[in-house]
């Protein structure tokens, strides 16, 4: 089992953009046993289903009861009994989804949508999500579900890449990359020559097809994007996600180096503070003061000798002393 089919909750973390997508998944994965018509309609149809085949029941029922509720055949919001053809896509998804992560038999799944059929009658039969094209759906390959919503999110898709400001455009410049990559190995793979193309992998060469004309005809044409998007033509190269992490973490690193610098004149006025505390020490209480005091004496003591008595002469020289070695502390800090 590939990978791929068990992380529709890591893609929701990867592309919170897709919200939609991942609203409509939430409400195809709650209890069905909660609905309102599960006790009236869902636990009997279901149980009769499954009982007709050995260890179906009750292992299947949960899924049996999701499935039936999100076909619509009970419910009065026309969203679910008259599905647009993005719900019905996004319907083939998680229920590709639950067959990769739960091994659901295609036996189960055609008889539920033929009993959901049934109970709306014939004037909803056109308008439900068939099983016709679910089936047509099983052909594409697993690496193909996140190419698949794609087309339907296109719009929102280019509205995020033009602003680089985005909250989300880091994201959607790596689902493009991925989709980009996934394109290029599909498409190799699967739509090379002309019977794959034509018969074996028909439908999946139609949707990488779909993708490659939207690709270009929404984001290649657009002045814009053309060095935030990699081409179709070969594979990807990963500059193309090499984007900051988030808005915010850039103000925080930012933050970070303005107090790093602040800090920096504390530390350093402290560590002269200390240095030059030391030197007063030992001038004043070691053998070395001494005899850094006679040489100073030495130098310039004859001038200070006619201005002040001996006392103001040790506070003169512990001044000097402390102006010497603080401006050598001062200049080494700097370098």
């Amino acid at each position: 089992m590939s990978e791929i089919s068990m992380n529709i909750e890591k893609w929701k973390s990867e592309y919170p953009f897709l919200e939609n997508v991942w609203k409509m998944y939430e409400d195809f994965e709650k209890i069905a046993s909660d609905d309102e018509y599960a006790s009236m309609f869902y636990w009997s149809t279901c149980r009769n289903i499954l009982r007709t085949k050995i260890g179906y029941y009750p292992k299947y029922n949960e899924f049996c009861m999701k499935l039936l509720r999100n076909l619509g055949a009970y419910s009065k919001d026309p969203k679910i009994y008259k599905p647009n053809s993005v719900r019905c896509k996004n319907l083939y998804n998680w229920l590709y989804y639950w067959i990769m992560k739960h091994n659901i038999p295609d036996d189960i799944i055609s008889i539920i949508f033929q009993e959901s059929k049934d109970a709306v009658g014939a004037e909803q039969n056109e308008k439900m999500c068939s099983y016709n094209k679910y089936s047509e759906f099983l052909d594409k390959p697993e690496e193909m579900l996140k190419i698949n919503l794609f087309d339907d999110n296109i719009n929102n898709i280019k509205v995020i890449l033009m602003d680089d400001e985005h909250k989300d455009n880091c994201s959607c410049r790596k689902y493009i990359y991925d989709c980009v990559r996934m394109y290029n190995k599909m498409n190799t793979k699967y739509c090379s020559t002309e019977q794959n193309r034509e018969n074996i992998y028909k439908i999946t060469c139609s949707q990488l097809k779909l993708f490659k004309d939207t690709y270009e005809r929404y984001l290649t044409t657009t002045l814009d994007l053309i060095n935030k998007i990699p081409p179709l033509d070969n594979h990807p190269d990963e500059q193309y996600v090499n984007c900051s992490s988030s808005k915010s973490d850039k103000q925080l690193a930012a933050v970070k180096n303005e107090q790093g610098s602040s800090s920096t004149l504390p530390t350093a006025i402290g560590t002269m503070a200390g240095v030059s505390s030391l030197l007063a020490f030992l001038y004043k209480f070691t053998p070395a003061g001494n005899l850094l005091h006679s040489g100073l004496r030495g130098n310039i003591g004859s001038i200070k000798n006619t201005m002040y008595p001996d006392d103001a002469n040790a506070l003169t020289f512990d001044r000097l002393e402390h102006s010497d070695y603080n401006s050598y502390n001062i200049g080494y800090e700097a370098v």
